[in-house]
């Protein structure tokens, strides 16, 4: 139980963080047509080599105003054994509809993920991250969202 309130405080200072330390990366226009690649990113990821134990985050924030629809298209990829080794993976937007996803990664994983969002008029924001945790491992282990890519409905 003790775990699983650590996790709870670190994902919340994680989600408070992106609202508070970033501001606007990059704005769109309702001009901008359909299929335009408004953001893109390689990956984000954690990687631990054998350890005793560790913990780690990575994210990223993006910010726009007035671009409407959107697609946010990326591939979660990890080797994780719920043993040695487990995470999670977070998107958090205040667009429509509003999403709040915390998902497990208990096994190994590859797999490609993509949702359709409306950003209204105003600052609108969406963030992705990654938390990953090992023990006592042998192997390296990673947790990885890859191919990211914002595009323009």
């Amino acid at each position: 139980m003790k775990i699983k309130n650590i996790i709870s405080l670190v994902l919340f200072v994680v989600i408070i963080s992106f609202i508070v330390s970033c501001s606007d990366n990059s704005t769109s226009t309702t001009t901008t047509p359909a299929g335009t690649v408004l953001y893109s990113q390689d990956s984000i990821a954690v990687w631990f080599q054998p350890t005793d134990s560790a913990i780690g985050t990575d994210s990223l924030y993006y910010a726009t105003t007035n671009s409407g629809g959107v697609k946010v298209e990326y591939t979660i990829e990890s080797n994780a054994d719920s043993s040695h080794a487990y995470g999670y993976y977070s998107l958090y937007t205040n667009a429509s509809p509003v999403s709040l996803i915390n998902n497990p990664v208990f096994g190994p994983v590859q797999m490609g993920e993509s949702s359709n969002f409306t950003f209204a008029s105003g600052s609108t924001y969406f963030a992705l991250a990654v938390k990953f945790i090992v023990r006592h491992n042998t192997t390296p282990f990673y947790l990885r969202i890859k191919n990211i890519k914002i595009t323009k409905l």
